[in-house]
């Protein structure tokens, strides 16, 4: 069949059209497999000093209010307010183990080191000093199964009232996207994973909880939502 010379030229345009919708079809599908490798790696903190992802540490400065746990107070960071959380269950009134074997005048000692061990971490400005003043105090057995029970939920509430009273932090937060946020701390297999980053990928069988990571995780997600949530009513 023979074809005029417009018939051939409308022909010419609708392969090139074709053509420029496979590649950029092909670009679009590349980009989104290069971005998805990019986002496969963890992102590993520890330090509040450190960049660039100091901010991610519970001791990075953060003032924030938690007016339904203390009326007045500033929280300077997030492990002042976890600390204070810890220290309110020390502060609470327990028989002592069947272990202990106090003096009277130990046991009064100790009680009033109990009680005000809440009001001596709120005064305390570095939250080094907040956290030995909170391990100055011995749990009793029922006093260490409260805070075990409570401990991750208040974290959690204090991450949230961080980035959530704070703009900038927050940006940052959700800039982290979907990657797994993990504490690089070789010393806490606990809040962290036991492991420095330089060495966490090739031990990631051997890593600890990472209940720090996992809390924030769970706050940027909830930031996350609201955000859309904002959008979407407009």
């Amino acid at each position: 069949m023979k074809y005029s010379r417009d018939q051939r030229s409308e022909m010419r345009k609708r392969d090139m059209s074709t053509t420029q919708v496979h590649e950029t079809s092909l670009n679009s599908t590349q980009s989104s497999s290069s971005t998805a490798e990019e986002a496969s790696g963890p992102i590993f903190f520890w330090r509040e000093y450190e960049q660039p992802y100091g901010f991610l540490c519970q001791w990075y400065p953060s003032p924030f209010v938690a007016p339904q746990v203390h009326p007045t107070h500033v929280f300077g960071c997030a492990e002042q307010y976890m600390m204070y959380r810890k220290a309110l269950v020390l502060a609470t009134p327990s028989e002592p183990d069947d272990a202990d074997s106090t003096n009277a005048a130990t046991a009064d000692a100790e009680k009033g080191d109990r009680e005000n061990l809440p009001n001596r971490i709120l005064s305390a400005s570095e939250p080094g000093k907040q956290k030995s003043l909170a391990r100055s105090v011995k749990f009793s057995l029922a006093q260490f199964k409260e805070w075990e029970r409570i401990k991750f939920d208040v974290v959690l509430e204090g991450s949230l009232l961080k980035f959530s009273q704070n703009e900038e932090l927050k940006a940052k937060l959700l800039a982290t996207g979907v990657l797994e946020l993990v504490e690089a701390s070789p010393t806490d297999r606990t809040w962290g994973i036991g492991f420095a980053a330089e060495f966490a990928e090739s031990c990631r069988d051997e890593w600890g909880s990472n209940l720090l990571g996992k809390a924030l995780m769970s706050v940027r997600e909830s930031l996350k939502a609201e955000a859309e949530a904002e959008v979407d009513t407009g």
